[in-house]
């Protein structure tokens, strides 16, 4: 009897493994999908691996000419700035572009990811009335979107002289709104109050409860939108091409010459598609060494008794 119930309970557990018609469907989507997207980006290098001017004139493919000419060309190449009257403004190697845009975005991404840790700490952990207002705006902003604020931020920014300056982008992100607020609010008002007592009892004062207790214990969630905030800046031209013009950004400078006519080096596709790998290589090491953090489940402990 005891075998008969054990041979049953293993034929439903290998009914509930076999996959169902709609689960192989989706799965031939999904894998039609990654073989589309890997095409795109492997049909790209070989173009960009192909030399500009037969690319122009005979746009049938041959691997016998394959060269790295286009990265060669940009590696080596001077980007220059001139303002709308011709006046030139800046010279830069591609090196220093990139170190740029690894400010610009690293930057950017940890103000914007500290500042709406620290104040979602006060508004969820001290209970005033005006931590309730910092809760309510936040959701009336994400709610009501504002339109129409870029014209007097740039006049802002022209009269106090700070037109190309990094910093003030870095400025310009540090605020409070969006979505991430309420992430890090719930974490915080979900922590147990035991920590913080038991820290009080010690002599705690309150910089030592959020330097100590509180920030560590969120140190993953931190780190995950850090590197969320990175890769969406790193990507990101419109406040480059509005507050440094002069000192374009790896995103800015794609942008500039796919859509406007440049000389050397990029005059042309492969050439384009050259330097969007150079755009492309830093996100994809960052998501090697960090798709488990980018794409895993966050969780926050309990105590031990």
């Amino acid at each position: 009897m005891a075998r008969v119930k054990t041979n049953t309970a293993i034929a439903r557990r290998h009914k509930k493994s076999e996959l169902s018609p709609f689960t192989i469907f989706m799965l031939v989507v999904l894998i039609i999908f990654c073989i589309m997207l890997v095409g795109i980006v492997v049909w790209s290098l070989l173009i960009a691996l192909t030399g500009n001017l037969y690319f122009t004139y005979n746009r049938t493919f041959d691997l016998s000419n394959l060269t790295i000419e286009n990265f060669a060309n940009i590696i080596n190449c001077t980007i220059k700035r001139t303002s709308a009257t011709g006046e030139p403004l800046s010279n830069l190697s591609i090196w220093q572009v990139y170190l740029l845009s690894f400010l610009y975005a690293a930057m950017c991404a940890f103000t914007n990811t500290l500042v709406p840790c620290l104040t979602s700490y006060f508004a969820a952990r001290y209970n005033y009335k005006f931590s309730k207002i910092i809760y309510y705006v936040v959701l009336i902003v994400m709610l009501v979107p504002i339109i129409g604020s870029l014209p007097s931020e740039i006049a802002v920014v022209n009269a106090l002289g700070l037109n190309d300056k990094i910093y003030v982008l870095w400025i310009m992100k540090a605020n409070m709104l969006g979505l991430y607020f309420l992430v890090f609010f719930e974490t915080f008002r979900a922590m147990p109050n035991a920590y913080f007592e038991a820290a009080k009892i010690d002599g705690a004062g309150n910089l030592t409860l959020l330097f100590k207790i509180a920030i560590p214990l969120v140190s993953q969630i931190f780190l995950t939108v850090f590197l969320i905030h990175f890769v969406e800046f790193w990507n990101e031209y419109q406040p480059p091409m509005v507050y440094m013009k002069s000192y374009p950004t790896v995103g800015y400078l794609l942008f500039d010459v796919s859509n406007t006519s440049k000389g050397e080096p990029f005059n042309g596709i492969p050439p384009i598609l050259a330097l969007s790998f150079f755009m492309f290589i830093p996100t994809v090491i960052l998501f090697a060494f960090s798709h488990k953090r980018l794409m895993g489940n966050i969780t926050v402990g309990g105590i031990k008794g």
